[in-house]
C-alpha cells in the first residue's frame, strides 16, 4: 500500500481541490457564536436566539444546493434536558437561502421557541 502526504491539493486553476469537494461546512457553537472549525465561511452573523446567518467565502451560482443540518444541546438546563433536540424550525425568518449566506432558526419542537444550541454542525453540497 502507498501512502501520498501532500500540504494540499490544487485544481489547474490555483482552487483548493478538497474544499471544493466537501463544499461548505461549519461547527459552532450559537450562545457564543464561536466558529469551531469551517470550510468556505466567511463568518458567522447572530440574529437573535436561536437565528444565525452563515456567510459563505465564495458566492455560490444559485440557492439550490443541498445542506444538511444537525444541532444539539449538551447541557441539561432548559428545553432539551439534555438530548438533541435542535430542530430547524419553518418560516421566512428561520430559513432563507441566498448565495452568499444561509441563515438559519433553531428551536425546541414541542413549543416552537428559538433556543441556541452548543453544537451547531451544517454542510451545504451544490454549486
Amino acid at each position: 500500500m502507498s501512502t501520498i502526504k501532500v500540504n494540499s491539493l490544487l485544481k489547474t486553476n490555483g482552487d483548493n481541490l478538497l474544499e471544493n469537494m466537501t463544499g461548505t461546512w461549519i461547527n459552532f457553537a450559537q450562545a457564543s457564536d464561536s466558529i469551531r472549525e469551517s470550510v468556505n465561511v466567511s463568518s458567522l452573523t447572530n440574529n437573535g436566539t436561536g437565528i444565525n446567518t452563515v456567510n459563505f467565502s465564495t458566492t455560490r451560482a444559485d440557492v439550490n444546493y443541498c445542506v444538511s443540518l444537525t444541532a444539539g444541546d449538551r447541557s441539561s438546563s432548559g428545553n432539551t434536558n439534555g438530548y438533541g433536540y435542535g430542530s430547524w424550525l419553518r418560516g421566512t425568518n428561520q430559513c432563507n437561502y441566498a448565495t452568499t449566506s444561509i441563515k438559519i432558526g433553531l428551536g425546541y419542537p414541542a413549543n416552537t421557541s428559538n433556543y441556541n444550541n452548543d453544537h451547531v454542525n451544517l454542510s451545504i453540497l451544490g454549486t
